[in-house]
């Protein structure tokens, strides 16, 4: 978020509207009144359908890379990522891929 936008909140107090949030980047979804409940079970769902082991290193990579140097990052995202290429799942979601199905995953 910008500087001045950050600074105007931080001295004024004053509320801001989620679109003008949505504007910067703080907020990446935006849902009509009463439909937010749904909204959030939707992008729950969508995450859900991804492999669990792949959801997890992905989220782990992008929790710790803050920490990394340049030098160091595509090391440690190997080693976090890694793993997950040699997976049962892996094989899984190629296979299902190959015999257009949806992959069962179980996180293995």
């Amino acid at each position: 978020m910008p500087y001045h936008v950050v600074m105007e909140l931080a001295l004024t107090g004053d509320p801001m509207p989620a679109e003008r949030f949505h504007e910067f980047g703080v907020v990446n979804r935006l849902a009509e009144p009463g439909t937010v409940l749904d909204e959030a079970l939707a992008l729950a769902a969508a995450i859900a359908k991804n492999g669990p082991l792949a959801t997890a290193a992905s989220k782990q990579i992008l929790q710790e890379q803050f920490d990394w140097s340049s030098g160091d990052m595509w090391e440690k995202q190997g080693a976090i990522s890694g793993p997950v290429f040699g997976s049962e799942d892996a094989k899984e979601g190629a296979t299902a891929f190959k015999e257009k199905r949806d992959p069962v995953w179980q996180g293995r």
